[in-house]
């Protein structure tokens, strides 16, 4: 259906590459955007801005006084990642979309640094065991991308008509603790266009319910790398399952769908961590402000003497849930928000560690 008035909205947001970056890399974030509105839209920004100070986006603000109907326009921006940022940890961009000051779209794109803990992983090289199939899902040593195996919906040859083939996590993983969390795999495929899909699905909920992230089709005849942020499909989910999934019509057929060296990787976000002047006298942590809090909570210390200084939160078995501040710091007072959007209500404790001085305080989350 058609939209009166003007109305823009995204299409899409990409990075200039699927593999993390380093630090000290530059990369850009392409916006693409469209009026969708029967009507010229006026006064069109776009925004790109991140609570990290371990990003530094140039121009990060694109306006255009008009965009005529169904007109489609993009802006790339530019970052850098400075070389004291931490590693295996993640920048969060937010891309708005406004129209006359009003905000119509909105979305985060997390840009990786390093290359993350691996929670889980499948080269395909052992066996089935990770995985359930309805259908006809095996191993095969007709294509891989690494020796010597792959996984692919019809091994014995092209796929059937209707087929509806799937491959599932065995046995769910619990994800709660881990803020951003990327799927990665290598595949190819040769399907009908437009008729037969191959899709990625995800569930958080032990398989009870399925979200789709992306689907594919048509023809690709070279083993490429996929790399997809699937943090908003987690919800912090303690049963979490991937299911890889071909549907066909009962038209033409083909090869099928080939799966290879699956990996779950977790990274820690990088927080908004602000320095309120240069001065301190001694090493100090405050207690964090509000508490309890639901879910976002600031934390202040004060860093008497430059050097390393590391700021962790910690669940009440000791296990490591948050890593805050892991970098070097110049003298000064600084604050740091905590997002526990993921973890479950409870006591949690906070340590400072910072040229011989160490204290740890408690904070309460309830949701």
């Amino acid at each position: 259906s058609l939209i009166a008035g003007a109305y823009v909205a995204g299409n899409s947001v990409t990075l200039n590459k699927s593999t993390p970056y380093t630090q000290g890399e530059a990369g850009t974030i392409k916006v693409k955007f469209k009026n969708k509105g029967l009507a010229t839209a006026s006064n069109v920004k776009v925004e790109a801005s991140s609570t990290s100070s371990f990003i530094n986006i140039f121009s990060p603000i694109y306006t255009r006084a008009s965009l005529p109907s169904f007109t489609a326009d993009s802006v790339t921006y530019n970052f850098t990642l400075p070389l004291g940022a931490p590693n295996n940890y993640s920048v969060p961009v937010t891309i708005k979309i406004k129209q006359n000051d009003t905000t119509l779209y909105t979305k985060v794109v997390n840009i990786n640094m390093g290359n993350g803990t691996v929670t889980f992983a499948d080269s395909a090289e052992q066996t089935f065991s990770k995985w359930t199939t309805n259908g006809t899902w095996a191993q095969t040593t007709t294509q891989s991308h690494t020796p010597t195996h792959s996984f692919t919906d019809s091994p014995t040859g092209n796929y059937q008509n209707n087929a509806n083939n799937s491959m599932t996590l065995a046995t769910s993983i619990n994800i709660a603790s881990y803020p951003v969390i990327f799927l990665n795999f290598w595949h190819r495929y040769a399907t009908e266009a437009g008729y037969d899909f191959c899709n990625v699905e995800v569930s958080s909920d032990n398989g009870t319910t399925w979200q789709t992230v992306t689907t594919y089709n048509g023809s690709l005849t070279t083993w490429t790398q996929v790399s997809l942020d699937i943090t908003q499909y987690a919800g912090g989910s303690s049963n979490f399952k991937i299911r890889f999934r071909l549907s066909a019509d009962g038209g033409t057929v083909g090869d099928g769908w080939y799966v290879d060296d699956i990996k779950l990787t977790n990274y820690s976000t990088v927080t908004g961590v602000n320095q309120i002047n240069e001065f301190a006298t001694k090493f100090t942590l405050k207690q964090n402000y509000p508490n309890p809090f639901n879910p976002t909570t600031k934390i202040q210390y004060a860093v008497a003497k430059s050097g390393f200084v590391s700021l962790k939160v910690y669940d009440l078995t000791g296990k490591v849930v948050a890593d805050l501040v892991n970098n070097n710091q110049t003298v000064g007072t600084y604050d740091v928000d905590f997002n526990a959007v993921a973890l479950a209500s409870g006591v949690y404790y906070y340590k400072l560690e910072a040229e011989g001085f160490a204290e740890t305080k408690k904070m309460l989350l309830i949701k």
